[in-house]
């Protein structure tokens, strides 16, 4: 509950704006595709999902720096 109230970024409130003007729009318009990406919208903003969900497209940093290839490629040799 605490996470609906902090952290409100830029794209959060685009998504809450966007979210707002289509339930506006699907609710004068009667047309419920837009009602539909007015709640995708809306939920995504309140609980600061995106469409990967919390944090889904993140990677995790590894300290391994190997080189992939390194055995595979041999260097060129010119004669």
């Amino acid at each position: 509950m605490n996470n609906i109230f902090k952290n409100w970024h830029f794209t959060r409130i685009i998504r809450l704006i966007a979210g707002i003007g289509s339930l506006i729009y699907g609710i004068t318009t009667h047309d419920q595709i837009f009602l539909i990406i007015a709640a995708l919208f809306l939920v995504q903003s309140f609980f600061n999902l995106s469409c990967c969900g919390a944090n889904g497209c993140t990677t995790t940093k590894s300290s391994d720096n190997k080189q992939v290839y390194k055995d595979i490629i041999k260097p060129l040799k010119l004669k």
